[in-house]
């Protein structure tokens, strides 16, 4: 057991790592939106259009 800990430590450390980080938002772009959009909200009158807000920093790997 010991033995395996010091061949794949490293590759188990950085694979949990990759998954923390596309959990909690921190790859792929800075990060994902699963609520709800506010594109398809009106604007109020006097009011130009919303801007689409989308919570992506532009790319991806999705």
């Amino acid at each position: 057991m010991e033995e395996f800990i010091k061949s794949y430590g490293l590759w188990i450390l950085l694979g949990v790592v990759f998954i923390a980080m596309h959990r909690f938002g921190m790859g792929c772009g800075g990060g994902h939106s699963h609520g709800s959009k506010q594109a398809d909200e009106p604007a109020k009158p006097g009011e130009d259009k919303k801007p689409v807000t989308t919570g992506r920093a532009g790319g991806g790997c999705h």
